[in-house]
């Protein structure tokens, strides 16, 4: 928020500016670049995607000097990051972008579909899976996990979600259960039977999790499979 002291009666007059606005203004000045990178060789762009900031993505994707392939010090693209985010706007915005590519890796050999089962970000798998370009049995490189393998497995985080709260500082993780799960087998069915490179099943991982019995387990699907 913008505050500006009127001189008429001492009232102050407040104005406010939301971060799109400022963008704008930011972007409309020449000597402003933005592709420039920090330390984590992150973009403006990597920073908005990050922090689900749909309004400040959609200005930067308005400028034609914004490259929307760039990457981060380990590979990743903007889209990588909205990926992680727990909110969905920004990668909804990222995705309809004809010049991102949603199938593109990282140096791990991640995709943007792995990045999102690997948080355990279940409303982010289905945005991506619900586009065309994208190959939900891809698998990633060397060990040859598809996305569910990769939100199977327990020593991975997929297991966890972190919220930020407004207005506090901390972040709070807690078990869930991959929850994202349903939605891979839903929008996927033959990944239920597809093994990654070391010949482990879905069901091989599924066994291996500690599942909590509770009537209200977010897992419990109407999932079927024909």
């Amino acid at each position: 928020m913008m505050r500006r002291r009127a001189r008429d009666g001492g009232r102050c007059v407040r104005r406010t500016a939301s971060g799109r606005v400022v963008v704008e203004i930011l972007l409309a000045d020449p000597r402003v670049d933005p592709n420039a990178r920090d330390h984590s060789a992150w973009t403006p762009l990597h920073s908005a995607a990050a922090g689900s900031r749909d309004g400040i993505v959609v200005a930067l994707l308005a400028d034609p000097r914004v490259d929307v392939t760039v990457r981060d010090a380990e590979g990743n693209t903007p889209l990588h990051l909205s990926a992680k985010s727990y909110w969905s706007g920004a990668i909804e915005v990222v995705l309809a972008d004809p010049r991102v590519d949603p199938a593109a890796v990282n140096d791990e050999g991640v995709t943007t579909l792995h990045t999102a089962a690997l948080r355990n970000r279940d409303v982010a798998t289905e945005c991506i899976l619900r586009d065309p370009r994208v190959d939900p049995l891809a698998a990633t490189r060397g060990v040859l996990e598809t996305a569910l393998h990769v939100a199977l497995t327990p020593q991975y985080s997929s297991n966890t979600q972190d919220i930020h709260r407004p207005r506090y500082d901390t972040m709070e993780i807690y078990l869930k259960g991959p929850t994202c799960v349903p939605v891979l087998l839903r929008r996927c069915p033959r990944l239920a039977v597809t093994p990654d490179g070391a010949g482990l099943t879905p069901l091989h991982l599924t066994a291996s999790w500690d599942w909590e019995e509770d009537e209200e387990d977010p897992m419990r699907s109407e999932t079927r499979f024909s």
